[in-house]
């Protein structure tokens, strides 16, 4: 256990940097992110990952016969929700980002052509590590399921399944009123997730009420989708829907909107 504390411990100090960073007390995504910083913490959390030791990893090819404790569970859920938190404010699913070549690299030139160019990389990490993490946070659940149940998670659980949702929720709404196979791919594990959530709400009731959330911002979402498409058939396909972020600081529930700064102090408490 000494071990996983360590890790628990230097996971958590890049958390606390990616909310003063990313999010702020608001627990909004701030205006004028500063780039640099996101990347060197993107490259921070990998590093992590690299240098954790064997007995702490969960490898996706040994879900279906891993046997680790909760705490080694929790860990590796809790890398993947915050490269998801990292990288949200630029996961923009139904943007097509062209990844630049070596040779757009800017070696020179004024800084508004740098600042495009690290977001275009930070676009580019986002569409495809996020989803990712996502799908892994549910092959975690469902081993955690095997193995203990999903009552007998902390209540950080449920902040990790809302992230994932909202994440599959962006590739499913950004697919419009005619899917792809990755929205389609998207909504089912977006169902898995609401399922996820039911199942922790048998111990924690913010279970039952998020996974409540996710379904009423999905039918949502494909309500504004039609509309889209009786009101502008030719642009139905390009438009996107965004969950709101939910209410004013003052009145936030961490419980149920996760991207907060609360959100870590839950998960140093509960891992």
């Amino acid at each position: 256990m000494s071990t996983s504390f360590l890790w628990q411990v230097k996971l958590m100090k890049i958390a606390s940097s990616i909310m003063d960073v990313v999010y702020g007390m608001t627990g909004v995504a701030r205006r004028g992110i500063d780039l640099a910083q996101v990347a060197q913490l993107h490259a921070d959390l990998r590093a992590w990952e690299r240098s954790l030791p064997r007995e702490l990893r969960i490898a996706p090819n040994t879900l279906s016969t891993c046997s680790s404790p909760p705490d080694v569970f929790m860990i590796n859920l809790a890398f993947h929700w915050l490269l998801i938190l990292l990288l949200h404010p630029f996961f923009k699913p139904h943007i097509k980002v062209q990844p630049p070549s070596f040779s757009e690299i800017p070696s020179s030139g004024g800084s508004t052509k740098r600042r495009d160019f690290a977001l275009l990389k930070l676009r580019e990490a986002a569409l495809n590590e996020c989803p990712t993490s996502a799908t892994h946070i549910l092959s975690l659940f469902a081993a955690y399921r095997r193995l203990y149940t999903l009552r007998l998670t902390p209540v950080t659980a449920v902040q990790i399944a809302y992230t994932a949702g909202k994440t599959h929720l962006a590739t499913i709404l950004a697919g419009g009123p005619n899917p792809s196979t990755k929205a389609r791919k998207a909504k089912g594990e977006f169902l898995e997730c609401v399922q996820i959530l039911k199942e922790i709400g048998e111990s924690w009731a913010s279970g039952r009420l998020t996974a409540e959330m996710l379904q009423t911002l999905l039918v949502r979402g494909e309500k504004r989708m039609q509309q889209a498409l009786v009101a502008a058939p030719s642009q139905a396909g390009v438009r996107s829907y965004d969950p709101p972020p939910g209410p004013p600081p003052a009145k936030r529930d961490f419980l149920l909107y996760p991207d907060s700064v609360c959100s870590v102090l839950i998960t140093i408490i509960f891992l």
